[in-house]
């Protein structure tokens, strides 16, 4: 959240914080006794709001695994060793790739 206006910076950051209620709703209440509403309620905007934001409470958690797959695809290009170099399961390969996906994406729900 470095660049842009700040309209643009508070979007961003409003985003963000409907993705974290949402995920931790998610943990706490479960996907499907979790509505759009609570999600709002819980990061402090309107239903109107979080759905300019998102179109189903499904979605809500995409800037979570957006920025962990950031993060992930940062990580690999980063690692030594390019990951098409790397044979098919060696540390780089295939399998470790996703693997690492995953464990990330599970991370973001944790850090809720």
């Amino acid at each position: 959240m470095h660049g842009g206006s700040l309209t643009e910076r508070r979007k961003a950051a409003t985003r963000l914080d409907i993705a974290r209620t949402a995920a931790a709703l998610f943990v706490e209440h479960g996907l499907r006794t979790t509505r759009a509403e609570d999600i709002a309620r819980g990061a402090g905007v309107a239903p109107r709001t979080f759905y300019r934001y998102f179109a189903t409470k499904e979605e809500a958690v995409a800037p979570l695994l957006a920025a962990d797959a950031r993060q992930w695809a940062e990580a690999v290009r980063d690692a030594p060793g390019a990951a098409s170099d790397a044979p098919a399961n060696g540390p780089l390969g295939p399998a470790a790739l996703a693997a690492r996906c995953l464990t990330s994406a599970e991370g973001a729900l944790r850090r809720v």
